[in-house]
């Protein structure tokens, strides 16, 4: 059975020769990467594609080092990431912040909001912000406002690496240094070379093996996987990976209705959680699962004592809030407890065509994790993804179909943005590689996990936590 934890636009790998690339008296027109070097054929190929540039005009300087933030803009470029749509998450610093409706005090005061409010940030204009709150845009004050790309406090709004490594981030080929610091300026070593070009292979080209090592670097037998990398050997590293990968897919630009008229994948954007090391049940002592029926299959099958449940069959993002039954509203039972951890999954008994019904379901969304965070200020809460459909429901149904379901999808991941929460991919967890729920491993409402899926699902939330 063909699954895979989908990220970006996958495509199969076509091959792509350098070996037309002349190399002039000057390798790319460098002074210090003479004809006859060991990297000149590397520089030319990877700076004609626009991957690498001098440090200066003349300049290349094969021998500095090559840094962490370096390194994952130049794989970026390669995979077509557009810089300009990587989306940045801010934090309001200040007391009743007022986003004004153009970049001066004088403006129009489009909405207030209060100190840890989070925005998405657009751009850069004479010292204000740009930003998203909702449905609107407007203006803030550039020391009201911490700007910084996926959860690292090194890496700022405005830095040429930035949206490089968001993306690299949301896909989980890189990780930083420490829980909150990429070290974007420290320098790149031949073993994370290896290890983040492996995690994009392992994803985007499926005809490259698994194990890089011998494709990559000529000393394979005697590597010191510590030593640090020069831009020369980046600059080989890259040219070796891309000759045997061939041309890849462009990756989207963040989008809350991603294209699939034709479908090898969605676009992932937002928070999307990174796979990680595997939790142990235990993990979810201080967690609890809010929603509807697949929900109510977690507790049945999750096998997790300690967890609480608070889900209803056919319950939707929009009706949870008022409903009563748990016993109480899910106000009240959120007042008696204390979580860590607070899981969401919701939105199928809504799904249906239009921007209106997905627009209705991201308000709803947004509502729910606007109680939840009032009542458990503490708890990291995780948006998890409508499941896929089976082709054949999606085929016999006006609500229930793929392209429906990816564009609900979408409004969490955007929901994941706006509320600074967290979205996990369960959708890519189980779909096959068209973007339906194999009808094996789904009930015969094409909806439903069987009960054996329910161990994949379980295992997918143990391996990607934050």
């Amino acid at each position: 059975m063909l699954k895979k934890a989908l990220s970006f636009v996958l495509a199969a790998c076509l091959t792509l020769s350098f070996a037309a690339l002349a190399v002039p008296a000057s390798a790319a027109g460098f002074a210090d990467v003479p004809v006859g070097a060991w990297y000149a054929a590397d520089v030319q190929a990877v700076t004609s594609l626009g991957l690498f540039q001098g440090t200066s005009a003349t300049a290349f300087s094969p021998n500095a080092s090559m840094t962490r933030g370096m390194f994952v803009t130049a794989l970026g470029r390669y995979a077509g990431v557009d810089p300009k749509a990587a989306a940045c998450v801010g934090t309001v610093t200040g007391d009743g912040v007022n986003v004004r409706e153009a970049p001066n005090t004088g403006a129009k005061v489009a909405v207030v909001l209060m100190r840890g409010s989070a925005v998405d940030v657009l751009g850069l204009e004479n010292g204000w912000y740009q930003v998203r709150v909702g449905d609107k845009q407007g203006y803030i004050r550039a020391d009201l406002l911490s700007a910084r790309y996926a959860k690292f406090a090194d890496v700022d709004y405005g830095a040429y690496y930035g949206p490089y490594v968001q993306w690299a981030f949301s896909i989980g080929i890189v990780h930083g240094i420490s829980d909150d610091r990429f070290d974007p300026a420290g320098n790149i070593t031949r073993g994370q070379s290896l290890s983040i070009l492996s995690a994009y292979a392992k994803a985007n080209c499926p005809n490259l093996p698994e194990d890089l090592t011998n494709l990559l670097f000529t000393d394979a037998n005697n590597l010191n996987l510590g030593d640090t990398t020069t831009r020369a050997q980046a600059a080989a590293l890259l040219h070796r990976f891309i000759t045997a990968a061939g041309s890849p897919a462009p990756s989207p630009s963040p989008s809350p209705t991603p294209d699939t008229s034709a479908y090898t994948g969605y676009g992932l954007f937002g928070n999307v959680v990174p796979k990680s090391a595997a939790v142990s049940d235990s993990y979810f002592d201080d967690a609890c699962f809010i929603g509807h029926s697949i929900v109510n299959g977690m507790k049945l099958y999750f096998s997790l004592p300690n967890a609480d449940y608070y889900s209803s069959d056919g319950v939707s993002a929009g009706g949870i809030l008022a409903y009563d039954q748990f016993p109480g509203t899910l106000a009240d039972i959120l007042s008696k407890r204390s979580y860590g951890k607070v899981y969401i999954m919701l939105g199928i008994n809504e799904i249906g065509p239009g921007d209106a019904k997905a627009n209705n379901f991201y308000n709803n969304i947004c509502a729910v994790v606007d109680l939840i965070e009032a009542k458990q200020p503490s708890a990291v809460i995780y948006l998890i993804s409508i499941l896929p459909v089976s082709k054949s429901r999606s085929d016999s149904s006006e609500n229930f179909t793929r392209d429906n379901v990816i564009a609900f999808n979408a409004k969490q991941m955007q929901a994941s943005l706006d509320k600074n929460v967290y979205y996990l991919d369960a959708f890519g967890a189980v779909a096959d590689a068209n973007g339906y729920f194999p009808a094996s491993d789904c009930a015969a409402d094409g909806i439903h996990p069987v009960k054996a899926e329910y161990a994949v699902l379980k295992d997918y939330l143990k391996t990607h936590t934050m």
